[in-house]
C-alpha cells in the first residue's frame, strides 16, 4: 500500500491544509492552493512510500502581489 504525505517548511499543519485550500490532483502529479496568501510561501515537500521504497520531491512557492 502506498503512503503519500505533504509538508510545508517541515510541518504537516500548514495554513493551506488547515483551511482546506490545498488540493492534490491525483492524475497529473500536481497540487494547487486556492486563494493563496503570503503565509503560503515556503518549501513544500511530498513524501511517497510503498513496498519498493521511498521518494521525496520538494518545490519552493513564492507569492508576489498585493493582498
Amino acid at each position: 500500500m502506498a503512503e503519500i504525505a505533504f509538508q510545508k517548511d517541515g510541518g504537516e499543519d500548514f495554513p493551506a491544509a488547515l483551511d482546506r485550500r490545498f488540493h492534490v490532483m491525483p492524475n497529473d502529479d500536481s497540487f494547487f492552493i486556492m486563494e493563496v496568501t503570503l503565509q503560503d510561501m515556503g518549501q513544500y515537500c511530498c513524501y511517497a512510500r510503498n513496498d519498493a521504497g521511498e521518494v521525496k520531491a520538494c518545490a519552493t512557492l513564492t507569492v508576489y502581489g498585493k493582498f
